[in-house]
């Protein structure tokens, strides 16, 4: 459900959210501690994280899908014309796990 929100920008994040669910720790890199948890904490914890890396993958998806229609309908003027949305795309590919709200860091 991505909203127009400017000039050739989209909001992609919905108003909607789960309720709040136990977190796994971090250790000093801040990487996910995945033993952190136990229980149904832990089931919890996961469906979560899971749930968080569809939404940051859906998200670039749709940003890719964004860039191939406006090139498509902007042709030639392209470069000029989908600058700030390719900006966007880039942006949220070159980020570890398509930047996800709570993603384990990569190093």
């Amino acid at each position: 459900m991505a909203a127009e929100a400017g000039e050739g920008v989209r909001q992609l994040r919905v108003d909607r959210f789960f309720r709040q669910v136990p977190d796994f720790k971090r250790d000093g890199d801040g990487n996910v501690v995945w033993s952190s948890l136990k229980g149904p904490a832990r089931l919890e914890a996961q469906e979560q994280f899971t749930r968080e890396q569809f939404v940051a993958i859906e998200e670039a998806k749709m940003l890719r899908q964004a860039v191939r229609e406006c090139y498509h309908r902007e042709g030639v003027n392209h470069l000029e014309n989908c600058k700030d949305i390719v900006k966007q795309y880039v942006e949220k590919i070159s980020k570890p796990n398509f930047g996800m709200l709570k993603g384990p860091t990569f190093t």
